[in-house]
């Protein structure tokens, strides 16, 4: 994740073979988040299109790692 503000984050998704992409979703209070929030953090998010942009009905932190 890049950013995050109250009613809204932004996240950096990579993929082999595609260009990166920025995406911004919409949180409301119908959003359920597992973990904590923060800049710098892997998530998943599950989402739906609507006209005011998409909105994030699912976010999960994931946790990091070590190796």
């Amino acid at each position: 994740m890049t950013t995050l503000a109250e009613d809204k984050i932004t996240v950096f998704r990579t993929v082999l073979g595609k260009s990166p992409e920025t995406r911004t979703f919409l949180i409301t209070a119908e959003t359920r988040v597992e973990g904590k929030l923060r800049v710098k953090v892997r998530v998943t998010v599950r989402y739906t299109r609507e006209e005011e942009g998409d909105r994030a009905l699912h976010i999960i932190v994931r946790s990091s790692q070590k190796k």
